[in-house]
């Protein structure tokens, strides 16, 4: 848990590429280039179940795309303005996902949309 500390990067985590389960992130100011890394999240995490990149610098899902174990997403809070934006994690097996507080929030059909794109979504931010 690396919350509020006004990290702009991950990075070092290639010891815990097979072991990383959660990975708590919120209230920093990791953009998406601080989010793709090479010793960060670019590394293959076979575990990854949780990932909480809430309220930082995101404008896009393009960093997750290739993390094929998330269950879980919350990036709520961010700068992701529109559904192509979201359209890199489009087939990943997300059970939730928190998008809320991005304007992309804001666009019609929302959750019908989201639902549509990654059809095993069964939490959408606090309700579906």
């Amino acid at each position: 848990d690396v919350q509020s500390n006004r990290l702009t990067k991950i990075e070092n985590l290639a010891a815990q590429v097979d072991t990383l389960e959660e990975l708590y992130l919120a209230h920093n100011g990791i953009d998406n280039e601080g989010a793709k890394c090479e010793t960060g999240l670019a590394l293959p995490f076979t575990k990854l179940d949780t990932l909480d990149l809430s309220r930082n610098r995101l404008t896009d899902t393009s960093p997750f795309a290739h993390l094929k174990s998330l269950s879980e997403l919350w990036i709520s809070g961010n700068d992701i303005k529109a559904f192509e934006d979201v359209e890199p994690i489009a087939g990943l097996e997300l059970e939730g996902i928190y998008l809320e507080y991005n304007p992309v929030d804001k666009e019609f059909e929302y959750r019908k949309k989201l639902k549509e794109m990654i059809p095993s979504l069964n939490q959408i931010d606090a309700n579906l």
